[in-house]
């Protein structure tokens, strides 16, 4: 019986976490903190020629495919590589303000 009681305690911390992620997520979008760091984000992939290196990637896949890759596939091939080649630097800024809001925003 006390494994039912723990699993069920498990599952109300799970959802509370969800609700307060939700949240938290709503009052960003809310503040516009979510635009500006989009924004921000996407200045600083610009800077780093990420967006460069990927769209020769891009066509490196579609030539390897001898041009005959459908859209969906060729975005499959690249959200890996995407995500793969973000500066790590890029992403521990983009962290930081992440942190930076749940810690002005979540009450202790």
């Amino acid at each position: 019986m006390k494994m039912n009681t723990t699993a069920a305690q498990a599952g109300q911390e799970a959802s509370d976490i969800d609700a307060l992620v939700q949240s938290l997520y709503n009052r960003l979008v809310e503040s516009g903190g979510w635009n500006k760091l989009l924004k921000q984000l996407r200045t600083n992939l610009e800077d780093s020629e990420w967006e460069k290196r990927l769209n020769t990637y891009a066509k490196e896949q579609v030539i390897q495919h001898d041009g005959d890759i459908h859209l969906g596939d060729l975005l499959r091939l690249l959200q890996p590589q995407a995500k793969a080649t973000i500066p790590p630097e890029l992403k521990e800024q983009l962290l930081n303000s992440l942190r930076t809001f749940v810690s002005d925003n979540v009450e202790e």
